[in-house]
């Protein structure tokens, strides 16, 4: 059984946007290693993250966006006025496009997150935060 998270709609400008299936196929952190030269792990491990925040945060309404440019958040949630971007990246040291951040722009995201197989937080630029799963649940959690 597939999961759809819905498309994200800004009031702002009109995009084309798509609803997306969310999969998973990873598991606790010591077979990842397994996985990482495997065509599919960026994929699955995007579905992880997706899978995990959602089922840990149901009183948040999560989106997929994507602009008609191409511009994407792999997950937009709201709560009432608040909106949290999370972009799930396969690497311990991720980076995301210009593009990322114009999205962010473009869909009055308050709040951004890059989750990552990392150990610790830190700080990525322009207001967006790299961290590991756990502690990106827990902040969400606090709001």
């Amino acid at each position: 059984m597939q999961n759809y998270i819905p498309r994200f709609i800004t009031d702002r400008v009109e995009e084309r946007l798509r609803a997306m299936p969310a999969v998973a196929i990873l598991g606790p952190r010591q077979y990842q290693n397994d996985l990482l030269g495997h065509p599919v792990y960026g994929a699955s491990w995007e579905g992880f993250v997706i899978e995990n925040i959602t089922a840990a945060h149901r009183q948040w309404r999560p989106y997929f966006y994507r602009s008609a440019s191409g511009a994407e958040i792999d997950l937009v949630l709201e709560k009432g006025q608040k909106r949290v971007a999370v972009e799930a990246k396969a690497s311990t040291s991720p980076e995301v496009k210009r593009s990322f951040f114009n999205a962010l722009e473009d869909a009055k995201i308050d709040e951004a997150w890059i989750v990552a197989p990392v150990d610790e937080s830190y700080p990525y630029r322009k207001g967006v935060t790299v961290a590991p799963l756990e502690v990106v649940i827990r902040q969400i959690g606090q709001h």
